[in-house]
């Protein structure tokens, strides 16, 4: 069975749908297209475990290139710099060899090599969620007396206080870590008072 045909204008092209579908079914899983505007470019093969493999051709040589992902784990949740989280991926010609022996080479090089990377991601996301339930509650309780504005990756958060001049401008960093980045003109007395709460050390 080919997966490789002609189109009518005479170029190459992969029946992406059916290799998946056939894929998919020699895993024991379904196959959908990953988007509903390019159903021939891209595919997907939802696993157990919340993962998927996700299938993209190269029509011109003749090639899919397959990767896994995790389901439950948002695109900004993951460290793209840490080498531990890159899976593995695996470019594969559909007519090369009978799928079943194709799907046996992607389960080993892509679903099983990236096991422990799907893991290290799934724990910085977990850290992460953590991270940013502590950044929202000590931006609530600051938010009664300050103008607080949490980021968009909810890792941080930003403080502004003007008050009878006395400005502060600070960040949010973690649950107990507040940095003070400005701080406006204030009095001698002030001055002390600060040193008082932070040191102890009024002379």
């Amino acid at each position: 069975m080919t997966y490789i045909t002609i189109s009518d204008y005479g170029s190459l092209r992969v029946d992406m749908p059916r290799f998946a579908a056939d894929l998919a079914s020699e895993l024991g899983a379904t196959s959908r297209p990953y988007r509903d505007d390019y159903p021939a470019e891209e595919q997907r093969i939802d696993l157990p475990g919340d993962v998927y493999l996700y299938l993209r051709a190269d029509h011109h040589k003749s090639r899919v290139t397959v990767s896994l992902s995790a389901s439950d784990i948002r695109h900004e949740d993951r460290d793209w710099r840490d080498k531990a989280q890159r899976t593995e991926d695996a470019t594969v010609n559909p007519d090369g060899r009978p799928i079943a022996a194709i799907a046996r080479d992607i389960r080993k090089r892509v679903v099983e090599a990236s096991s422990d990377a799907i893991a290290v991601q799934r724990a910085c996301a977990a850290s992460r969620r953590d991270h940013a339930s502590a950044i929202e509650a000590t931006a609530a309780r600051i938010g009664k007396v300050a103008d607080v504005r949490i980021s968009d990756d909810r890792l941080n958060a930003s403080i502004y206080v003007n008050r009878g001049g006395a400005y502060i401008n600070a960040r949010i960093n973690s649950g107990d870590s507040i940095s003070i980045d400005r701080f406006g003109s204030i009095t001698e007395a002030q001055f002390l008072a600060i040193l008082d709460v932070l040191y102890e050390a009024t002379p």
